[in-house]
């Protein structure tokens, strides 16, 4: 046994050396590559060109050692349990593997996806997380589901195959990992290509509505100089020239600012001391505008808008900010408190009361105008402008603010093209993952040829007997295809179910989903899929299951 243990060793040890050199080399010039993309195309990702990839050998020699270690324990289990196999005395049974235990462990993980997919529903501030959770249960359900298949569906017998699909189904039944292998595969790189295709931001109708991302306001604008008073009062209105019969359905909420960093997904820095907006919630109340991804416990009831008018107690306020960067940027949730240093250099602590849905406010914590004027007293203008009206005039409103508040330094921007850059970062992110995702797909189209290829080698002293039995080598050929197409189909819809319910909340709060691209990514796949099994069947052919039969 140890002289055949060290044969097993020594073949398997010198494809795994070959492939670990390869493997490690191949990494480094990925990370190469992935740099120079970083610099150039996904530049949107860390808002910079400046990116260097550093060599250290010692990074390729660590990777190659632990990889060889791996590849020898596994080497070493496998060959001690092949060696084992070996010293029984062989009874002329085969082992199946155990249908009820499949079918047991299908159950469970049924359930607890139901359980989740509920939970879902009663817990909108989770969601995202139970649904994904629910995605994967799924995808490993439908897995067992389809080992399930194979395990039950073959009686063993002389007699017992009457039909083509259980001489199939049979040589499955003994081997499914022979099937569930490519379906696996495969299932994974749809399920991470779809998840990450779905969950890309676009602006779409959606989030030009009140309850939308820019809140159903037109421009967004920021000073240099702060500008005092009301521009739309009607004081405000003569003050800056914006008294014109135009504009008299343009309305700008103002805003007052402090010094800060940039909190938004454009600084990938931890950020302590983000920029503070005092702002009057009470037009954001009246129209609606806004949406909240997650309220403090014991708001969840009321509009948060208003906790920012809430007088201070002991130093404490109430502040909201975008999710993204509650999350990302300060790395605190709602219901936690941030400290900011005031102007009389007391510590103000602001109790975030809820996280906003994706918004142009990102980079910046939102607290009331009262509160505001009382902590920083000497801001006395605004820098911040959010301009509403009638869409068709919306050019016209920025080209005039632009004008008549030039001295000021003003910039206003579309309020969609605000939120679109910082969509930017999000959706670069994505598309690296659907790359990633899309190669993980590719290895699941291999898997499924190197599948069929080991099948057929392993298969053609049973093809030899069924054309000896009578079957032609069309039949025999038909067979193949039909069991393989079933694992293609399988794979396919696996992946693609569980990663539709894996992102249900996407799915029903966006309309403007790419499924004409997934739709065509899938049947790409399927045709791909069916052209490699069509042209491998055609290897198959009675001369060489003829010789095959003769060296039997």
């Amino acid at each position: 046994n140890r002289v055949i243990e060290k044969m097993l060793f020594l073949e398997s040890g010198i494809t795994a050396f070959t492939g670990a050199v390869l493997g490690a080399f191949a990494g480094g010039l990925f990370n190469v590559v992935i740099i120079k993309a970083l610099n150039s195309v996904w530049q949107g990702a860390v808002q910079t060109n400046t990116l260097t990839s550093g060599f250290d050998p010692w990074s390729l020699v660590i990777g190659f050692i632990v990889t060889m270690i791996v590849i020898l324990l596994i080497m070493k289990i496998k060959s001690a349990g092949f060696l084992k196999h070996l010293r029984k005395p062989e009874t002329g049974k085969t082992k199946k593997p155990s249908a009820k235990k499949n079918l047991l462990l299908s159950v469970i993980f049924l359930v607890v996806t139901v359980v989740l997919i509920a939970l879902s529903f009663f817990l909108p501030a989770y969601s995202t997380t139970l649904s994904y959770s629910s995605g994967v249960m799924i995808f490993v359900t439908m897995i067992l589901l389809n080992r399930q298949y194979y395990l039950g569906e073959i009686k063993t017998g002389i007699y017992s195959f009457r039909n083509k699909n259980q001489i199939s189904d049979s040589y499955f039944s003994f081997n499914p990992s022979q099937a569930i292998a490519p379906v696996l595969f495969l299932a994974a790189g749809l399920f991470a290509v779809i998840i990450t295709g779905i969950n890309r931001m676009n602006i779409s109708d959606n989030m030009l509505k009140p309850s939308g991302g820019t809140g159903g306001y037109l421009l967004w604008g920021e000073s240099s100089v702060p500008v005092r008073g009301i521009l739309t009062s009607e004081a405000g209105r003569r003050e800056y020239g914006l008294d014109d019969p135009e504009l008299k359905e343009m309305v700008v909420v103002q805003a007052r600012k402090t010094s800060g960093n940039d909190a938004s997904c454009l600084n990938l820095n931890h950020i302590a001391s983000p920029p503070l907006l005092g702002i009057d919630p009470s037009e954001f109340v009246r129209k609606g505008s806004f949406s909240f991804a997650v309220r403090m416990k014991g708001f969840e009831d009321s509009n948060p808008w208003q906790t920012l008018d809430y007088p201070p107690a002991n130093g404490t306020i109430y502040g909201i900010a975008d999710q993204t960067v509650l999350q990302y940027g300060l790395k605190i949730k709602a219901g936690d408190t941030l400290k900011i240093r005031t102007e009389s250099g007391q510590v103000l602590n602001v109790v975030i009361s809820a996280g906003l849905k994706s918004s142009i406010f990102q980079g910046y914590v939102i607290i009331g105008s009262g509160n505001f004027s009382r902590f920083f007293p000497s801001v006395s203008g605004s820098q911040v402008f959010l301009a509403a009206g009638d869409p068709e005039l919306s050019e016209l409103y920025k080209s005039t603010l632009s004008e008549r508040l030039s001295a000021y330094g003003v910039h206003f921007e579309p309020a969609r093209e605000r939120l679109a850059s910082f969509f930017v970062v999000t959706n670069t992110y994505i598309s690296v993952f659907t790359i990633l995702g899309g190669i993980g797909l590719i290895l699941g189209v291999v898997g499924l040829g190197l599948i069929l290829i080991r099948n057929f080698n392993q298969r053609k002293k049973d093809f030899g007997l069924m054309l000896a039995e009578g079957f032609s080598v069309k039949s025999i050929r038909k067979i193949i295809f039909g069991e393989h197409t079933r694992i293609l189909l399988a794979g396919i819809l696996t992946g693609v179910f569980s990663a539709l319910i894996a992102t249900r909340p996407s799915l029903m709060n966006d309309s403007n989903l790419p499924w004409k691209t997934m739709l065509i990514m899938i049947l790409l796949i399927l045709f791909t899929g069916l052209v490699a099994l069509a042209v491998s069947v055609r290897s198959i052919n009675k001369d060489n299951l003829i010789a095959r039969i003769r060296k039997e």
